[in-house]
């Protein structure tokens, strides 16, 4: 089968869109199916990312570069309708918008959230503008849409009008190399890289508003010394983060709370291992990998009430109000005190996070894309 597999998302430095576009890529080949991409580039930076996966690509020019891919999803399916005869299916795992042109195979969009909705003040204002006004037209091009949770399903009926056998839950996963480790030379490698002491506490993702991390360094400054455990912040600056690093400055908290920055694919699994408890309470989340990352690799994990976060978890994870700096506080007070506590998230982290694989995802995704296009 020949799936158009629209690529752009896939880049060397991947946020969530990207890892999950990566990984469903890899896997159907790997379950023997043909992905084809669907991109604008294609130079030695993208082959280096996939690899020998990569052939025969379906190359779309890009005009507008300065847009950042927005204009070229904008024509893309116009573009691909002239082109696309030798697909059988076109898949978009990148949630941009199509309000132009028709195709004339069946199109499966990825709607990985709608915080667009939920928390707009979390946006910038020209993308809440564009949803707002294209997003509907692309779900109604859409044969079928495939939600990253029961949760995001849920939300996208409840404000949109789409029809329900419309719509295909199917998870998401984490990397393999997520796992517990004790090779002592890696792990002294990332510790000594970032000036890691032996406890501490961390976040990975992008830093911008909806990952809430300004309750986290107000729970620091509430509580003060009763957290016993610095926290470190990973990931890359994303938008309005301005305010947050003159939160951290002013509350004075430098020696409790450091900014790691963007960490490559290449030290993650060993920093989630040296990490004593994973903190993550966003506002909202479509799925949220890294605290499933963080499990899989036997790290206790604190997770908001927010969003899909406890549906992926289940009762793998200490579950907060996001709101309560004070309790999130001593949440993580506890966390750093009590071992059994630690020991018995760790066991029901590994438990948890093995029921997800990128093998499952990409196995239900290939039964979709048989069932839309009558192919055995």
């Amino acid at each position: 089968m020949n799936i158009g597999f629209v690529s752009d998302a896939i880049s060397e430095r991947m946020v969530g869109v990207g890892r999950y576009a990566k990984n469903v890529f890899l896997h159907l080949v790997l379950m023997g199916e043909n992905p084809i991409p669907v991109d604008w580039r294609y130079d030695e930076s993208f082959l280096a990312i996939m690899g020998e996966h990569v052939s025969s690509p379906l190359v779309i020019s890009n005009p507008w570069p300065a847009a950042k891919n927005l204009l070229w999803h904008f024509s893309l399916l116009g573009k691909m309708s002239k082109r696309a005869d030798s697909l059988d299916i076109v898949f978009d795992p990148s949630q941009f918008l199509h309000p132009f042109g028709h195709l004339k195979i069946p199109l499966v969009y990825v709607v990985h959230d709608i915080s667009f909705i939920n928390y707009p003040e979390c946006h910038r204002r020209g993308k809440k503008t564009l949803f707002q006004l294209f997003f509907k037209d692309t779900l109604q091009k859409a044969d079928c849409i495939v939600c990253v949770s029961h949760y995001t399903g849920n939300e996208l009926l409840k404000y949109f009008p789409v029809n329900h056998d419309k719509i295909s839950v199917i998870y998401e996963a984490a990397d393999e190399c997520f796992r517990p480790t004790s090779n002592e030379l890696e792990l002294g490698r990332v510790r000594q890289k970032y000036g890691l002491p032996q406890d501490f506490l961390l976040y990975v993702g992008t830093i911008e508003p909806r990952k809430n991390l300004d309750r986290l360094l107000q729970a620091y400054h509430i509580l003060g010394d009763r957290i016993p455990f610095p926290l470190y912040i990973g990931g890359k600056v994303g938008w309005r983060s301005a305010s947050l690093f003159r939160l951290h400055e002013n509350l004075d908290l430098q020696d409790r709370i450091n900014f790691l920055g963007y960490v490559p694919d290449d030290d993650l699994p060993a920093l989630y291992n040296l990490a004593t408890a994973f903190i993550f309470i966003s506002k909202d989340e479509g799925f949220g990998l890294p605290p499933l990352e963080a499990m899989q690799c036997g790290t206790p994990v604190v997770i908001s009430n927010a969003g899909s976060l406890p549906e992926i978890a289940g009762d793998a994870a200490l579950i907060i109000d996001p709101d309560d700096p004070r309790a999130i506080g001593e949440t993580l007070e506890k966390i750093c005190n009590d071992k059994a506590l630690q020991n018995g998230l760790k066991e029901k982290g590994l438990k948890r996070s093995a029921e997800f694989s990128w093998e499952n995802t990409a196995r239900e995704l290939t039964f979709l894309f048989r069932r839309l296009t009558g192919k055995t």
